[in-house]
């Protein structure tokens, strides 16, 4: 499709709008037209003179589907407890070159391995959900690192449950060098992350919970210098997603469509900070690549696609804000879930794969056992919760708090190995899904998820928001009965079963 018959194809979802009613997303539909570029003035990207190696943007995205209509931007790390905004229109693709990565993981390198210790950022880790320390974690590197060039280190924390390590550590490769390891914290306490950019040797941070600062003070703290340069550089592109050739200036998105510019490019900075950064530990990959190659022996068909679904249930309820009035996942979120996926792509995925990952085994029972899901697709399970309890009443426990009631120190003390086995899985689990999955099926509000859709996204040089469809955003669309197809020829048909 050419740009100007996207152009048309938006002009005739504006007056359904008008006709709705819905004037915002109207007057944002007229102003995003103006972001793309004629294509008579349609640039080709060259190496820059900076680049060593140079490999650019490749276009090949027409190859590929995208899931870039009514979706939400979860892959940035947004808060679990805050909605986010459902875009109604098709919103650009990001993509970034290698010499990105390099660039970023040198400079990471050169941050968190200098010699001194006089530009240090101290925090006192928490201890909540693995994938909420990650994310929380990522949070202080693109302030700290990314933006004041200064390092982020926490303070020593040990447990019983990981003792040659601490912290993140436990799971992942060195994250800063040995250079302060007997350097006792000190410096100004703040919380104002902003201050950071002041000439003082080093701070410590005084709060123990995770710093909404991203989000609140994007406009001053990110996209920084650093982002800003790589795209000046074309290093880093957005792209009209139905004429993959045809770019979108970025200087108009950033001005006229600030919060998606910005959350666009906090997808994207989270995705290769995903792989440059969140390099696991040897024998965790090895578990992640052990698992990737039982489940590839069964997906016989490479022009099939390849599904992660993670199913979020036990403690999520509990956590308040939005996840209160979503549903617990199971088999009819996965078949709306495809059946977008259908509307979407106007592909079959039958006869595909789905990998399934959750905190309930029985989720994943309850999928194998659907008439049509286990039927229709291959599905995996990976790591089974309820191996890492030798006890039922502690299996019992978890399936009612999920990883809360990891969290209790009667678990600490009684079974610090069930505690790190229990974690371990998270990330191996999650790992096996990035390295392999086309897609992801998940829930936005979920550490687990964003993981999972950042390191797919890492792998195609693409933000993970591309690549996933969301349970929240799922919840609020209307969509057609899932379809199933009867042969890879046959035309899609709508069944009363998928209802």
């Amino acid at each position: 499709m050419t740009s100007s018959r996207w152009l048309a194809s938006l002009q005739r979802r504006r007056m359904l709008i008008l006709t709705s009613c819905v004037i915002c997303s109207l007057l944002n539909n007229l102003a995003f037209n103006q972001l793309l570029l004629k294509e008579e003035s349609l640039f080709v990207l060259e190496p820059v003179a900076v680049a060593h190696n140079h490999n650019p943007v490749q276009n090949n995205v027409e190859d590929r589907h995208y899931l870039v209509k009514n979706t939400s931007l979860w892959a940035s790390g947004a808060d679990a407890r805050k909605p986010m905004k459902v875009y109604p229109y098709q919103i650009p693709l990001v993509q970034w070159t290698e010499e990105t990565e390099r660039y970023i993981a040198e400079r990471w390198h050169s941050v968190q391995h200098r010699r001194s210790c006089d530009r240090v950022v101290w925090f006192q880790p928490w201890y909540w959900g693995i994938t909420s320390q990650i994310r929380d974690y990522i949070d202080l590197v693109i302030i700290s690192v990314f933006t004041f060039d200064r390092m982020i280190i926490p303070q020593k924390w040990h447990s019983k449950w990981c003792p040659d390590a601490h912290w993140l550590e436990c799971f992942f490769q060195p994250l800063q060098g040995h250079q302060c390891d007997d350097v006792q914290p000190e410096g100004k306490q703040t919380q104002v992350l902003t201050e950071l950019g002041d000439p003082i040797p080093s701070y410590r941070l005084k709060y123990l919970t995770r710093s909404s600062a991203l989000l609140d003070d994007h406009n001053t703290l990110f996209p920084n210098e650093m982002w800003d340069t790589l795209i000046t550089h074309h290093e880093i592109v957005f792209r009209d997603p139905e004429a993959p050739h045809a770019i979108i200036d970025a200087t108009l998105l950033k001005r006229d469509f600030t919060e998606l510019y910005y959350g666009l490019s906090l997808s994207a900075l989270r995705a290769i900070l995903a792989k440059v950064i969140l390099q696991v530990r040897p024998k965790i990959l090895a578990k992640a690549k052990a698992l990737v190659k039982k489940v590839s022996s069964s997906h016989d068909n490479d022009m099939k696609p390849f599904f992660a679904v993670h199913l979020r249930r036990t403690d999520k309820k509990l956590d308040g804000g939005i996840t209160g009035s979503l549903a617990l996942p199971g088999v009819s979120f996965v078949q709306q879930a495809l059946a977008q996926f259908v509307q979407i792509t106007k592909s079959n995925p039958i006869n595909g794969t789905l990998l399934v990952l959750s905190d309930d085994p029985r989720a994943i029972d309850e999928l194998r056992e659907d008439q049509e899901l286990g039927t229709s697709y291959k599905i995996h399970g990976l790591s089974d919760v309820q191996t890492f309890f030798h006890e039922g009443k502690d299996y019992q426990g978890y399936l009612k708090d999920g990883h809360a009631y990891m969290e209790k120190q009667e678990m600490f003390d009684k079974d610090p190995q069930a505690v790190y086995d229990y974690y371990e899985s998270v990330i191996v689990d999650a790992m096996a899904a990035g390295l392999r999955a086309d897609y992801l099926i998940g829930m936005g509000c979920s550490g687990v998820s964003q993981l999972i859709a950042q390191w797919i996204g890492s792998r195609e040089h693409t933000e993970g928001n591309a690549l996933s469809l969301w349970q929240e955003d799922l919840a609020s669309l209307i969509i057609h009965d899932a379809p199933f197809y009867n042969s890879d020829d046959a035309a899609p048909t709508n069944s009363a079963e998928g209802k």
